[in-house]
């Protein structure tokens, strides 16, 4: 009877450890992932942190829907793919690896819950390593037919779901063209394009947002899309929250706009880094823990419907809803 009981507990103890361990993986390849969505295949930077929280990598683990198999095959060809801008003879391979699994994600992406949301965040890992690779300019640009070939307009124009997430992806990938363009003008000539009617843009590549602004400091550039025309005297150049998803979209004046510029990846990086990314804006933002959160700066004044709030105090973190609230001072409603 001991004798059992000791095999028993034995085996119980060897499958408690098996459990671990699979989750201790599955923890690593979170850490890993998440380092390269903001910092692509930096090796001097320590794979830390987890996305979102601890918590949130539990839940996702013990679910069914995790799709971490197939995530794993299509990290590691965006690994590939990312390594491959330095080396030609790398590169046809790689992309024609990372338009595989973009095709079988969309053609899978209304089978079930897990798929849908893998399809969403392979397009986003996919937006941000082109993002990277253009804005490092290490050998290899991503040009528009490529990005074209990785991310063809059906994928936006026929998956039902998620309309916001995709109609942003989709503006995302409109700019991802347009700067891939100001990259081919500017290794052409020199310098970048003083306006968008430059760039000479191909037909089969026009986008379709309606919106598009282009903003040039200098050698320095930014690109704006929105589903509505804005005034872009109101936006101050290169001050923007680097997602396209998440919580932070939300409290930014702009909150409908798609923002990409030449430093997009480098504030990624420097967010993931720890560092205060737009430091002394009200755009000020870090990354908590797997989070990015504002900051609140100090002495900075936020004018809400005509009333001027001012925060004292060095950079904390704050609730992003805070801006995103809209006060109306007749009848002192308040809508999010």
């Amino acid at each position: 009877m001991r004798r059992s009981l000791l095999m028993f507990a034995v085996a119980l103890r060897a499958c408690f450890m098996v459990i671990a361990d699979s989750f201790d993986d599955y923890i690593a390849f979170c850490k890993e992932e998440f380092k390269f969505e903001f910092c692509g295949v930096d090796d001097s930077i320590a794979a830390s942190r987890v996305p979102i929280s601890q918590k949130f990598v539990e839940v996702q683990f013990s679910s069914q829907y995790n799709m971490k198999t197939v995530r794993k095959t299509q990290y590691n060809h965006l690994v590939q793919f990312e390594l491959a801008a330095t080396k030609k003879e790398n590169y046809e391979p790689a992309l024609s690896n990372l338009v595989a699994d973009v095709e079988l994600a969309f053609k899978n992406c209304n089978a079930g819950p897990g798929h849908k949301s893998n399809f969403f965040h392979l397009i986003k890992m996919v937006e941000f390593s082109i993002a990277r690779i253009n804005e490092a300019n290490s050998g290899i640009l991503v040009d528009p037919h490529d990005i074209d070939k990785i991310l063809p307009r059906k994928l936006f124009e026929y998956c039902s779901g998620n309309d916001f997430a995709i109609k942003r992806y989709a503006m995302m990938r409109d700019l991802l063209i347009i700067g891939s363009y100001i990259y081919i003008f500017k290794k052409s000539t020199g310098y970048i394009p003083l306006s968008i009617g430059d760039m000479n843009i191909a037909e089969e590549h026009s986008v379709r947002t309606k919106n598009v602004e282009y903003i040039k400091h200098g050698n320095e550039w930014q690109l704006i899309a929105a589903p509505r025309r804005i005034n872009v005297k109101l936006i101050e150049f290169d001050k923007y929250v680097p997602l396209i998803m998440g919580r932070p979209e939300r409290f930014w004046k702009f909150d409908s706009c798609i923002m990409l510029s030449s430093s997009f990846s480098k504030k990624r990086k420097d967010l993931y880094k720890g560092e205060i990314v737009n430091k002394g804006t009200l755009w000020a933002c870090r990354m908590d823990g797997g989070q990015v959160v504002p900051c609140v700066i100090k002495h900075s004044k936020i004018g809400v419907a005509g009333l001027a709030i001012t925060i004292a105090g060095e950079a904390q973190p704050m609730n992003w809803e805070l801006l995103g609230t809209i006060y109306k001072i007749r009848d002192m409603k308040t809508k999010y």
